[in-house]
């Protein structure tokens, strides 16, 4: 491995996830690549292009700011290995795979809180439709699952051959 991706929305869910990117991107010297997605919100009240502007500058730079504290205190911690941030706006996933597909990650890890209620169940996560989508393999983080290097790892198949290419 040599690029792992961490899409991250500050949760204390993407904050688990980070612990492992970290762990994990020790383990194979990889870079790893932090990634933050504004989607602003649209109400009258910022229906104003002016208005909007300066929500996603100013949202944008929070992002970026917090992408940067979070990155100094890995390198702090950890000063050989590379970290990279990026903030971006739009709709998440689709700006995730837009990334992914700009860097081809090894490995993208993300956190999720798995489907716990039917509306989940119906309309999916963040985490589910990149798993669905990408074209890169996704490794989900349970919420509240402590870092423990993996002993197991489920590869689920349709048999493809194309699933077999090495």
């Amino acid at each position: 491995m040599r690029t792992l991706l961490l899409p991250t929305d500050f949760s204390d869910n993407a904050n688990n996830a980070l612990n492992y990117a970290v762990e994990i991107a020790l383990l194979t010297r990889s870079s790893l690549h932090l990634l933050h997605v504004y989607t602003p919100v649209v109400s009258p009240k910022n229906q104003i292009h002016a208005l909007l502007t300066d929500e996603i500058h100013d949202a944008k730079q929070e992002s970026l700011e917090r992408l940067t504290v979070q990155s100094n205190t890995i390198k702090t911690m950890y000063p050989a290995l590379q970290v990279v941030v990026k903030t971006e706006v739009g709709e998440p996933i689709s700006e995730i795979l837009s990334y992914a597909t700009e860097i081809k990650p090894d490995l993208i890890m993300m956190g999720t809180l798995g489907a716990s209620n039917i509306t989940r169940m119906l309309f999916g996560s963040n985490t589910a439709s990149v798993v669905e989508k990408s074209n890169f393999p996704v490794l989900c983080i349970p919420a509240g699952c402590p870092y423990r290097l993996p002993g197991r790892i489920l590869f689920a198949t349709t048999f493809s051959f194309d699933d077999i290419k090495g």
